[in-house]
């Protein structure tokens, strides 16, 4: 009912280029929904590739890390055991000069 309590009157025509607007008007929000969706696929395989890149060069990164540590480690022990031969050759050394008839 209109304003006023009359009945709104409307042609057959009138009801079908409404009815074909409203299709036309969710077919376009339909191609819209759809490319949102493909985008956010899209989104979601590529954020995915990036974190798995990222993961990659993140171990890759540990892997060095631990070839570091395991490096350094076996410095440390060269030196320590470098530190004892030497320590042990200067004792052998103080030792000799203190024998009898030990020239210098």
């Amino acid at each position: 009912m209109a304003d006023g309590g009359q009945p709104l009157n409307f042609d057959a025509a009138t009801i079908q280029k409404t009815a074909n607007d409203i299709g036309t008007i969710r077919d376009s929000m339909v191609k819209e929904v759809d490319a949102i969706k493909i985008e956010a696929e899209n989104a979601t395989h590529w954020q995915g590739e990036a974190a798995g890149k990222f993961q990659g060069v993140m171990g890759e990164i540990v892997v060095e890390c631990d070839s570091l540590l395991k490096t350094l480690h076996d410095m440390g022990a060269n030196v320590e055991s470098n530190s004892k031969q030497y320590q042990a050759a200067e004792a052998d050394v103080a030792a000799y000069i203190r024998m009898p008839g030990a020239t210098s």
